[in-house]
């Protein structure tokens, strides 16, 4: 009888801590189901946060910054530097849509000036054989630059200087757009162009369009390699159905390049805006 009871509460301890092993463990079950989710909350709130880390708030909404940086040294034409932060200023009052574009200027293209940018803008200028051998701009910072994925916009001597070569000039540019080439136009005056079907998708705008033009280049090429957004339309230059405004790749990056100035008389800021976001890959 004795014996029995020493058994029993033997049995009673057993039984007691094996009761109070089983509450921890389930204590801990129970903390680990409740923590669980909260963990994959917390990592795809991180992730949701990195995807923003690039995006800036303006009035209110989430909107993708596009830093672009316009070349204003003493090769560049001041008007046509002027007349594009103008057309960046009016975008960013007149959003329609939810890009940002924020903007610098320099007098000197280095792969320092370059850093933390998205878009090297590229104006009109005294030529595109002054861009090439200006010394205050650096081109393996440019080709560096546009192969690691940013965007290159060259517009008019811009335009030459980022071809591959200048046929009539004989001069080679930087080649970022290595599959164009261009012809030398030197109308003075306002041409027609005819936006192509892709052409009308990224720009934006109408098929036929009249558009200033100051000697600015033709384009012709490897047309399966490059896209062609529009071409002159008007045979008085001597150049009809070349490129008028065209985009390449080179590396991991986009260029933009165009014959025509979006940004003079009579101006076209959608046409320029959007070849940034396109450089962009935005």
């Amino acid at each position: 009888m004795i014996k029995s009871l020493k058994l029993n509460k033997k049995s009673k301890v057993r039984s007691k801590r094996f009761n109070q092993r089983s509450s921890k463990q389930y204590g801990l079950l129970y903390r680990f189901k409740i923590f669980l989710p909260l963990s994959v909350l917390l990592v795809i709130s991180i992730m949701i946060m990195g995807t923003y880390a690039h995006t800036s708030v303006h009035n209110g909404t989430n909107d993708k910054v596009i830093k672009v940086l316009i070349y204003d040294g003493p090769e560049a034409d001041s008007n046509c530097t002027l007349q594009t932060e103008i057309i960046l200023n009016n975008a960013n009052e007149n959003k329609s849509s939810n890009i940002k574009f924020e903007y610098n200027t320099t007098n000197v293209i280095t792969a320092d000036t370059l850093a933390d940018y998205n878009v090297l803008y590229m104006p009109g200028g005294q030529g595109g054989e002054q861009y090439v051998d200006s010394e205050n701009i650096n081109s393996d910072a440019i080709e560096n630059f546009v192969a690691s994925g940013n965007g290159f916009v060259g517009i008019c001597a811009g335009a030459y200087a980022g071809a591959n070569y200048t046929d009539g000039l004989d001069y080679n540019g930087w080649g970022i757009a290595p599959d164009v080439n261009t012809e030398a136009d030197y109308t003075e005056e306002n041409l027609s162009i005819q936006t192509t079907n892709i052409g009308q998708q990224v720009l934006g705008d109408s098929r036929y369009l009249t558009m200033s033009h100051e000697n600015g280049p033709a384009f012709y090429g490897n047309e399966s390699n490059y896209i062609t957004f529009a071409t002159y339309a008007d045979d008085s230059s001597g150049f009809q159905g070349y490129g008028a405004i065209v985009g390449d790749y080179y590396g991991n990056g986009r260029v933009a390049l165009s014959g025509v100035h979006p940004e003079l008389n009579p101006q076209h800021p959608e046409i320029l805006t959007n070849l940034i976001i396109w450089a962009a890959n935005a």
